[in-house]
């Protein structure tokens, strides 16, 4: 064989061979990003583990100074109602002056009456502390509520349903260029219930244990301190709900309403 034709021939099988590698290692790297995305999803689509907050500490003022927790509505008691709805949670703990059930954890934030955020900041410390029921591993999430939410059970529903759509999509998203976790977007800190003016329900809300506590540490004493500056930085998603599931109870008439099933709905005030 002529020289240069030999030299043609060698060159177009090195080719040849690189080709194949890159196409063998191509199929090795598509199997392996399969492999990941499917573990991600099917981890997903079990049931998402978390925690709950329930915030009772209120000097309940609009009521005349009753316990909200303890307020009839519908023929329980609000605090019940609300911890039944956080019934999926690992733990859960009430901040507040109880009683609470067997189970349930009872904190009180420093000082008393110092806010929503020092006391949701209180609720994160009985979770973590050596005292609490063990566990394998602290849940991913946290679930906030106040004590005050009738409507809590459909609203926990909704915010469950988002945090499971959103983390599909962000499993879906990391292999989409290739690179595992390349994507530019940021990581989302939470859920929370948005009115229909879109205002997010803080106290509503379902939240990554770890944005939680980081704020919280950024936040400092977090006595008298609001909710907006405990989450300044978070990115939040907001979840539509209708006006009856984000309703609260400040009044005896709301209560009365919830009691006598004259609910708020879509198109009323």
């Amino acid at each position: 064989m002529h020289r240069s034709a030999l030299r043609w021939v060698t060159m177009a099988l090195a080719r040849a061979q690189a080709t194949n590698v890159v196409v063998r290692v191509k199929v090795v790297i598509g199997k392996v990003l399969q492999a990941r995305a499917g573990s991600q999803l099917a981890s997903i689509s079990e049931p998402r583990r978390f925690d709950a907050i329930v915030l009772a500490g209120g000097r309940g003022s609009r009521l005349g100074g009753v316990d909200k927790g303890a307020l009839p509505v519908g023929g329980r008691p609000l605090l019940e109602r609300v911890l039944e709805a956080a019934r999926g949670a690992e733990r859960s703990v009430v901040v507040g002056d109880g009683p609470v059930p067997d189970g349930v954890l009872l904190t009180r934030e420093e000082p008393a009456f110092g806010g929503p955020a020092a006391a949701l900041v209180a609720g994160l410390r009985a979770l973590r502390m050596p005292s609490a029921p063990p566990n394998d591993s602290a849940a991913p999430l946290v679930l906030v509520l106040a004590c005050d939410l009738p409507g809590a059970a459909a609203g926990v529903e909704l915010l469950l349903e988002s945090a499971t759509g959103t983390e599909a999509d962000e499993a879906r998203r990391s292999t989409g260029d290739g690179i595992p976790g390349g994507c530019d977007e940021r990581t989302i800190d939470g859920w929370c219930l948005a009115d229909a003016d879109g205002r997010l329900q803080w106290l509503f809300g379902l939240y990554r244990a770890t944005a939680l506590e980081q704020a919280a540490e950024a936040l400092g004493d977090p006595a008298h301190r609001s909710m907006g500056q405990l989450f300044r930085g978070l990115n939040l998603v907001a979840v539509p709900a209708p006006a009856w599931v984000t309703m609260d109870i400040d009044t005896p008439q709301d209560a009365q309403r919830w009691s006598t099933g004259d609910k708020p709905r879509p198109g009323r005030q």
